[in-house]
């Protein structure tokens, strides 16, 4: 009897586990995918997205997709406060070489509470969009 009970109690914290992963209530921070630039002029000699606020959420995707024949490249820059801006380290500044794409930038367990995306133009012209999702782990 005892071993049935044990059983029983362990498929239901199972089942429990597998609700959370198919997207059940876990207390758990998200950030659904929002655009902080649409359509952006990559013609401009520099173009900067909105802020958007990225507190407590540990894992950072930013999507960067572009259109045309554009030429530089991106930032990603953080802030403790909104007016003193630093670009993180991505390996390097990603950059573009005249035709369309898209780049996609994971960030793991970002501590800055703001992101925002610069682009510096080099030559041609284009649209940026940018879209940033991330979750709390």
């Amino acid at each position: 009897m005892r071993k049935i009970l044990f059983v029983a109690v362990l498929l239901a914290s199972v089942a429990v586990s597998a609700q959370g992963i198919q997207g059940q209530p876990t207390g758990r921070q998200v950030l659904t995918p929002t655009s902080i630039l649409a359509a952006g002029d990559m013609s401009l000699a520099s173009l900067t997205s909105s802020i958007i606020s990225i507190q407590r959420i540990d894992n950072v995707a930013v999507q960067l997709t572009w259109t045309g024949n554009a030429v530089g490249t991106f930032a990603v820059q953080v802030s403790n406060d909104q007016s003193g801006w630093s670009a993180l380290d991505t390996s390097g500044a990603p950059s573009i070489s005249g035709t369309a794409g898209t780049i996609m930038l994971d960030l793991n367990l970002t501590s800055a509470p703001y992101l925002r995306v610069v682009y510096t133009r080099t030559s041609g012209t284009g649209a940026l969009t940018v879209i940033v999702s991330g979750k709390g782990i």
